[in-house]
């Protein structure tokens, strides 16, 4: 009868390189609604904050490990209404193929 509050954040796809950011090629490959470098606003019914990074961290996963090169492909995810109120606001994942490392951190820190 009564729908779940949706989680809002913002999430950001690209890549890291030493000139900045850099655009993910053909990221619509992969997933569509989003954008390379910028952000998206994004209003989604999951379950839980854990639930959206879980799915945007096999996102990136994937990405690393089709493409199979050197490249730092990272998400970033802000967090603006509905999430845990003990949770940083903004969480950052970055995989190449080998591995990947996160950080939790406030938001424009």
């Amino acid at each position: 009868m009564f729908g779940r509050t949706p989680l809002v954040y913002d999430v950001s796809l690209y890549v890291r390189t030493a000139a900045g950011r850099q655009p993910i090629a053909d990221l619509n490959r992969y997933v569509h609604g989003l954008r390379s470098p910028g952000s998206v606003r994004k209003l989604d019914a999951y379950q839980s904050a854990d639930e959206v990074q879980e799915w945007h961290q096999r996102l990136v996963q994937h990405i690393a490990a089709a493409r199979r090169d050197e490249h730092e492909y990272v998400v970033e995810i802000t967090w603006l209404r509905h999430f845990d109120g003990d949770r940083s606001r903004q969480w950052t994942l970055s995989c190449t193929h080998e591995h990947c490392t996160g950080r939790a951190g406030d938001a424009h820190s």
